[in-house]
């Protein structure tokens, strides 16, 4: 047997592997919600982000309060933190239960977004929607740059401030983590699906499968016994496939990194501004006793680490002249690097 044919047999044994372990990981999940999490789904008239004092909220997409905690220390920004449940686990509980069909205050939204999920639930029902992720994609590292958003944002802030609130939703720390190359095909079928304009119930069937599409990245597969256990239900594998430690450390890049440019937006915009996320997320956490990991953020699990997140109240440094003045520096930029090409 040549050395090819052996590859192609191990990758396809590993790929078999993997589709066991995503198979057993939604029965968990299933089991779960209905004999412990079913209980805990939030009340619906649990207040929503609009019923806040803000001008300007900054969404981390699956932030966790106690990762941005520690950052927190590191890095020299004023304001006031303090910890607040989300109401789901996950980016489309988030949408659906703050943003309500009924809502009159939702025409006062400008909503500047690197996720896909949100042109999918909320197109038409807020006042604007600018949709980064169909502007500057990044096929290299298969998301959205936060350099992208806040590029975006200022443009927002300059446009709409002060007549209408405006949402500033990056997609870090969320994976796809910016210090590893690798590819996550399930977040690009999203943005496809997103572009094509499809009804969010088409997509969250379709979504529900998706994950399956990792399965291409099965030959990174390098402690097969420690994905049987302990038992793990996630949203991803490519959580599980990272392990513990390079996950949280990529993670923590990531979160470093948007907040970088958070800063920045604090240093240019005006007005009460304030950090937070739509969700956390799971980095290999113990429910209880239970000899049972999650990782990432599956729908509905409602646990400490992924429905803790921050919510940090500060006040813009700058005014609408500081911003034309930031935006016209980023246009000299790119203009210099077209030309250096």
């Amino acid at each position: 047997m040549g050395f090819n044919k052996m590859l192609k047999y191990a990758k396809t044994i590993a790929k078999l592997y993997l589709f066991l372990i995503m198979l057993l990981s939604s029965i968990l999940q299933r089991f779960l919600f209905w004999t412990i999490f079913r209980r805990r789904i939030i009340n619906q008239n649990q207040e929503t982000i609009l019923d806040k004092d803000w001008d300007i909220l900054i969404i981390l997409d699956a932030c966790r309060y106690d990762v941005f905690a520690e950052i927190l220390k590191k890095i020299n920004l004023d304001g006031t933190l303090s910890p607040a449940l989300a109401t789901g686990s996950s980016t489309v509980e988030f949408l659906i239960h703050n943003f309500k069909k009924d809502d009159e205050r939702i025409q006062e939204i400008i909503y500047v977004t690197a996720n896909p999920f949100v042109n999918i639930f909320l197109e038409g029902k807020v006042r604007t929607i600018i949709p980064v992720w169909k502007y500057d994609w990044d096929n290299e590292t298969g998301t959205v740059h936060p350099y992208s958003v806040y590029k975006h944002a200022l443009k927002a802030v300059k446009k709409y401030y002060p007549s209408y609130r405006i949402i500033i939703h990056f997609i870090q720390p969320h994976y796809p983590f910016l210090s590893i190359k690798m590819k996550v095909l399930s977040l690009e079928k999203l943005r496809v699906m997103a572009s094509r304009g499809v009804r969010s119930s088409s997509v969250m069937k379709v979504f529900r499968i998706m994950g399956f599409l990792e399965l291409e990245n099965a030959y990174i597969l390098t402690h097969p016994l420690e994905l049987l256990w302990p038992l793990k239900v996630f949203d991803n594998v490519i959580y599980v496939l990272l392990g513990k430690t390079i996950l949280r450390n990529a993670y923590t890049k990531n979160l470093e990194t948007v907040l970088k440019y958070v800063k920045k937006l604090i240093d240019c915009c005006p007005g009460r501004i304030v950090i937070t996320a739509d969700h956390g997320d799971g980095l290999g956490d113990r429910i209880g006793l239970f000899p049972i990991e999650i990782y990432g953020h599956p729908p509905r699990m409602r646990i400490k680490p992924l429905i803790l997140v921050p919510w940090f109240e500060t006040f813009g440094k700058g005014n609408l002249r500081e911003i034309t003045k930031e935006i016209l520096r980023l246009k000299l930029l790119e203009i210099k690097s077209k030309v250096m090409r």
